[in-house]
């Protein structure tokens, strides 16, 4: 949001130098027409210092004030986003001060209102109504004084373009509510976009990666295996673990799970990803390391594991698994099957070991 208010300020920036030259051109046409039709009610140099020098001063000052706020690392974006909005409101108050005969161009902070909505604060939306009042008074003020025989007509277009003010505030303050309203409904469904996204990605009990997740990393990974970059797959399966859920309680055989989820998740990283195959299995891909290495990994998770106690039983929990290493492209369905067969195998062996093998 602070990136789109920032490239949002920085068009304000170059809208308000475009405005401040193309007023001066503007009035410099307006004095060029007035003076060879003798129309200029002062003499030449009053004309140039009032309706010349003068508001060209207030808004190339504006511009510069503005401008350097807008640049300065010292400032908040809610300051710079303030500074931007009453700049625009100061430039077009000068056109109607300075011309405040033309009374439709009173209206101009009235607009810069519905303009300034963008920034969707209630500060930026009070202080420029209030601010906007004010020079709309003040131009009503300046040509009465220059006109007093006309003064309660132009307090009449002073009350108009009030009302017309008033009324700018409440449809800007309206549409900040809609663009506050709209980015709630952004932030909402991009939060559970992200949730559903983690719901597909993780097993909710173990908080290890989903089955699905983990076929979509080993259809990627198993294809471009090489012998410069093996590729492992390992299955684990906790062993005895249906006695546990009978004697002790599914509530309690999810602690169990919990706990390897946990384990596990503690060695994951780019070499190391590990996923809830189902029930009490789990997978493992491994990348980028020889075989023995592969081993001795599993055995360090093997044997932490079995050091783990838990409040419920005093018996100790232990896994077995099965690996197999692929140092040429393989689908992923033939690396599984030759880990089960050394899971199958470490089952038989006596359990709470790790067999290794090679894919053919």
């Amino acid at each position: 949001m602070d990136l789109l208010e920032r490239n949002f300020r920085d068009k304000m920036i170059k809208v308000l130098f475009i405005l401040v030259w193309s007023c001066i051109a503007l009035d410099i046409c307006f004095f060029l027409v007035f003076y060879f039709t003798d129309s200029l009610g002062v003499s030449v140099p009053v004309y140039i210092l009032k309706y010349l020098c003068l508001p060209f001063s207030v808004n190339m000052t504006t511009f510069l004030i503005t401008r350097h706020i807008n640049n300065s690392p010292k400032r908040s974006h809610d300051f710079k986003n303030l500074a931007c909005s009453l700049g625009l409101c100061t430039l077009g108050g000068s056109m109607g001060i300075f011309h405040s005969y033309y009374t439709p161009l009173w209206c101009i902070p009235a607009m810069v209102l519905l303009f300034c909505s963008v920034f969707h604060s209630r500060k930026i939306h009070h202080l420029t109504l209030v601010y906007s009042c004010i020079l709309v008074c003040l131009a009503a003020a300046y040509i009465s004084l220059e006109r007093p025989s006309q003064a309660s007509f132009y307090i009449q277009h002073c009350v108009v373009v009030l009302g017309i003010t008033i009324l700018s505030s409440l449809v800007a303050n309206e549409v900040r509510k809609y663009q506050k309203s709209v980015e709630t409904l952004i932030l909402t469904a991009t939060k559970n976009e992200e949730e559903y996204r983690m719901r597909l990605e993780r097993d909710l009990l173990t908080g290890v990666h989903s089955r699905e997740y983990m076929r979509e990393v080993a259809n990627r990974t198993f294809g471009i295996a090489e012998s410069t970059d093996p590729v492992g797959i390992a299955i684990l399966d906790l062993d005895d673990f249906k006695k546990i859920n009978d004697k002790y309680g599914h509530d309690n055989g999810d602690k169990v799970l919990r706990a390897l989820g946990a384990l596990l998740n503690k060695y994951a990283g780019t070499e190391f990803e590990a996923g809830r195959f189902g029930g009490e299995e789990f997978i493992i891909i491994l990348r980028g390391l020889p075989q023995e290495n592969y081993v001795r990994k599993l055995e360090e998770i093997r044997k932490q594991f079995c050091e783990l106690s838990f409040d419920f039983m005093s018996e100790k929990v232990s896994f077995s698994s099965g690996v197999v290493t692929c140092t040429t492209a393989t689908i992923y369905e033939k690396a599984f099957h030759l880990a089960d067969q050394a899971l199958y195998s470490a089952k038989g062996n006596g359990k709470n070991q790790t067999i290794s093998v090679s894919a053919r």
